[in-house]
């Protein structure tokens, strides 16, 4: 069967006047072929190799093919053969000019270069976080607004938050540029932003917007004044629908640092992540394939013998070359002739991973991941831990999460407390550790900020009630239960009545008395502790306290004690053992005043 060539249609004159689609007629969308027109993606065509006669020797260099003659002979005019490498360079690099919104969408069609893009803002959301109010003088009301707005952000899905932020460094990283502007409804955003005007219920959540719709618009100040804060920064923002949004009221997100020449190329915005990467994946994903068809044609068979002799007689080579690979296996017979002898040269591909790999390393420094996160596979190389490329990872996450969700999150945080409650919060967003650590790790560093806080607390640097808060605060500290204060008396004001807990009082008689202490009941060591002598050794025995059961007892005690034991100024508290009479005077600061024997522990 044959194909039929089809005619080819005459291509219509880029001049001619074409009619336009309902869309273009549309009044609200404003004309974006300016837009389009400047992001003509270059083609390899593009790249014209022009030999130009330098002292009447020809020279190759590298041009661009849709330069117009005159300007090529311009160039030819100004060249200079001492600086043959650094035209060539200069011209490779010239071409480096934005590429345009469209053609970066086209681009993010490949997988890898949408992973780069998508991969880190994804890591980066998955990470827990906690929002409080900036004000520490917060009443329950409060409290109580802040864990109602925490719901409705993370389960209702129009108010999901933590998505938008994920979207906007997400195209941030695909457009070099991209604007989050809240919903609010009757809200005059050419004006600067004013929490005030926020009406109940007008806030409808966050809109990510890719700059393909958006015309950034600069103030005379903007584009005269190098010393103003904004110079060549965006004053307006313009819709599709000619809306035009004051910059307070947006987020304006862009990759890379454009130099101020540059901007208006960049329409004000960043570098597009897809334009740095192109290049490199093509190069990636061609090593890639062309690494099967290299691992097919590595070995070359050949056959010695009269090559005039087969030149002249084509049928019989095509006959004896079908025959031999025909039956060429390994139980295959080849016949040979007298003066007929076969060969084989095999290509060696020891270092056709370490080149096809290479290539994606190159991809992953440029998007600033970890080549084994891009790929998913274990780390190889040099360094082969990949320790390096995860430290470097956090930055960039923790950078992410500092640079673009954190403002967006405190913004939507005080909007929507604003919308249905009318009260004006602002508040601190806060994200978890990257690497979290295991329930051993974090039992040690308890362990390493409790000696520390008595360190502190000892020195007179904190009081204990400021330790005790700042536990309270730490959602993982196992102690933000605690009430914001300790109930009951404070513990100064009985001090002089350490014993009232057991009955009694220096001036009243009690189990444990003044009026009752008699030193010769009580006989000590030469070196003045208690231990020795009379007495019921199993009931009024103290022994010395060496420093490991010091360090358990005050463990069980910041750990271990009900509520209502914490309002008593003595404590008895069984440990191992032993019973323990313990003066309470505050959180670790504790005074063990007698330790006794538990009958029938031996």
């Amino acid at each position: 069967m044959f194909w039929k060539k089809k005619k080819t249609q005459p291509v219509a004159n880029s001049k001619q006047k074409q009619e336009k689609s309902p869309l273009q007629n549309a009044s609200l969308l404003p004309d974006l072929s300016a837009c389009f027109d400047s992001s003509i993606q270059k083609k390899a065509n593009d790249f014209v190799v022009n030999q130009v006669n330098v002292g009447g020797q020809m020279v190759n260099i590298a041009t661009d093919g849709a330069l117009s003659d005159s300007t090529v002979k311009c160039l030819q005019d100004a060249y200079n053969p001492n600086i043959i490498g650094q035209e060539i360079i200069y011209t490779y690099f010239a071409k480096q000019a934005f590429i345009g919104f469209q053609n970066c969408a086209i681009l993010s069609q490949n997988w890898l270069i949408n992973k780069c893009c998508m991969q880190p803002p994804l890591d980066a959301a998955s990470i827990a976080y906690n929002i409080t109010l900036k004000d520490d003088d917060t009443t329950d009301e409060d409290n109580e607004i802040l864990d109602k707005i925490k719901d409705l952000s993370n389960f209702t899905p129009d108010l999901h938050i933590i998505d938008v932020c994920r979207e906007f460094a997400e195209k941030k990283r695909r457009f070099g540029q991209v604007l989050c502007v809240p919903i609010v409804e009757n809200a005059d955003y050419s004006l600067p932003f004013n929490i005030d005007a926020v009406a109940e219920g007008a806030y409808k959540g966050m809109s990510v917007i890719e700059p393909q719709w958006i015309a950034p618009i600069l103030d005379m100040r903007a584009t005269t004044d190098p010393m103003c804060r904004r110079f060549y920064k965006p004053t307006y923002f313009r819709m599709p629908d000619g809306q035009i949004v004051h910059y307070s009221w947006a987020f304006f997100g862009t990759y890379g640092n454009i130099p101020d020449i540059l901007k208006p190329t960049y329409y004000f915005g960043g570098y597009p992540l897809p334009q740095l990467l192109y290049e490199q994946v093509y190069a990636a994903e061609k090593t890639a394939k062309e690494a099967p068809m290299l691992a097919q044609s590595k070995r070359l068979n050949y056959m010695e013998g009269n090559l005039n002799a087969y030149i002249t007689d084509e049928e019989k080579l095509h006959k004896e070359v079908s025959l031999m690979s025909w039956l060429r296996n390994n139980w295959g017979w080849m016949l040979v002739k007298k003066d007929q002898r076969l060969g084989q040269i095999d290509t060696s591909l020891t270092d056709v991973d370490t080149v096809t790999m290479l290539n994606y390393q190159i991809v992953a420094a440029i998007a600033g991941m970890p080549s084994a996160r891009l790929l998913e596979t274990s780390p190889k190389g040099w360094q082969s831990t990949g320790s390096y490329e995860d430290e470097n990872y956090k930055k960039l996450l923790l950078s992410i999460q500092t640079d673009d969700f954190v403002p967006i999150l405190n913004r939507h945080y005080q909007l929507l407390t604003k919308s249905l409650y009318g009260k004006n919060y602002e508040y601190n967003c806060v994200f978890d550790a990257i690497d979290t650590p295991t329930a051993k790790e974090l039992a040690e560093i308890n362990e390493i900020n409790s000696r520390t806080n008595t360190s502190y607390v000892n020195a007179g640097v904190v009081s204990p009630e400021e330790v005790r808060n700042v536990l309270r605060q730490d959602e993982k500290s196992g102690y933000n239960v605690l009430a914001e204060e300790m109930e009951g008396e404070p513990l100064g004001a009985g001090m002089n009545d350490p014993f009232s807990d057991f009955g009694g009082s220096e001036n009243q008689q009690g189990p444990f008395s003044v009026d009752e202490w008699k030193e010769e009941d009580h006989p000590r060591k030469e070196n003045g502790q208690f231990g020795e002598g009379g007495g019921n050794s199993s009931q009024n025995e103290v022994d010395n306290i060496s420093k490991e059961e010091y360090g358990k007892v005050m463990h069980e005690l910041n750990n271990n004690l009900t509520k209502e034991q914490r309002k008593k100024k003595v404590i008895k508290k069984a440990i191992g053992d032993y019973e323990y009479i313990v003066q309470n005077n505050g959180f670790n600061e504790y005074k063990i005043i007698r330790k006794v024997k538990i009958d029938g522990i031996d």
